[in-house]
């Protein structure tokens, strides 16, 4: 809902922060970020410019680790600063009913996008847990859309992470487990690009893009996420089910079967999906350039 919001203030001006601040500013609403980059240390109590700023918003978006999200939530009181609204970016959500249920919390809505800032943002999903179904909050909701993001209601922090350890953790896991194979093997990756069939250069991308992002960010996602464990402990499972199907204890058609069977309606257009992505991958090689003759700080 362009508008609906007069002031807001960024805590937290990395990738998720600086793409909302950005939304929020493109709606005409007047954005400042605080980071700790500049001296703002968000986990201790508000002080000089960014108390100030806090006195005069309406919107507060936290874009922190999950730590330091935590102590910036407790510190955002109604007594600190009128706000309409706190919205919180966190990959991890149990922690925060808690938090959320003080009487002296703000209005709070907990947003998820499901997706690394910097892609075309029209139909990614966002996931949402609105604990206080408040107007601002509503509003907020209509903002995301408004921005072309899928708004994906969950009811609660323990189903958010559930579903998170499933279609992220465990996915994020399997990908530098492959990629922890491939670099423990011996064979150069300039031998495994030249000749990798589609699917493993799939993987290939996906652990290129997951190794080159932001360490804690999918670090908190594997530790921080309650029933992450469990997900690891799923694809370990899933493994030995593989094994004994070339064993010759179990039947390696079941397993293609229970796959086939958990996809159900969706496998046709999955699959055919699946060769729209193959015919777009063009063969790639290693051209990364060598460093530069003389990198900045070194002689």
């Amino acid at each position: 809902m362009p508008g609906a919001f007069k002031r807001a203030l960024v805590v937290g001006d990395g990738a998720v922060g600086g793409m909302l601040g950005r939304l929020l500013s493109d709606d005409g609403c007047q954005v400042t970020a605080f980071d700790l980059r500049d001296g703002t240390d968000a986990s201790q109590p508000p002080a000089g410019a960014y108390a100030r700023a806090l006195r005069n918003a309406d919107l507060v978006v936290l874009s922190l680790p999950e730590p330091a999200c935590h102590s910036a939530l407790r510190l955002l009181t109604v007594q600190a600063a009128p706000l309409a609204l706190v919205v919180d970016t966190a990959s991890v959500k149990s922690a925060l009913p808690p938090l959320w249920a003080r009487p002296e919390c703000p209005p709070a809505l907990s947003v998820n996008p499901m997706f690394k800032p910097g892609l075309v943002i029209d139909g990614r999903p966002c996931l949402v847990v609105d604990p206080h179904r408040s107007a601002a909050g509503s509003a907020f909701v209509a903002c995301l859309g408004s921005w072309g993001l899928k708004v994906v209601p969950i009811p609660d922090a323990e189903t958010h992470d559930r579903l998170c350890a499933a279609t992220q953790a465990s996915v994020h896991a399997a990908v530098l487990a492959f990629g922890l194979a491939l670099s423990s093997s011996g064979i150069p990756i300039a031998d495994v690009l030249a000749v990798a069939p589609p699917p493993c250069r799939c993987m290939l991308l996906l652990l290129a893009r997951i190794s080159g992002g932001v360490t804690n960010v999918y670090e908190d996602i594997q530790t921080a996420n309650p029933f992450a464990a469990a997900a690891r402990d799923s694809l370990r499972a899933g493994l030995s089910q593989l094994d004994a199907s070339l064993s010759g204890t179990a039947d390696f058609s079941v397993i293609l079967g229970r796959t086939a069977d958990w996809l159900g309606v969706s496998q046709d257009s999955l699959a055919e999906q699946c060769c729209r992505l193959f015919d777009e991958l063009a063969p790639v090689t290693d051209r990364s350039p060598g460093p530069p003759p003389n990198p900045p700080g070194r002689r």
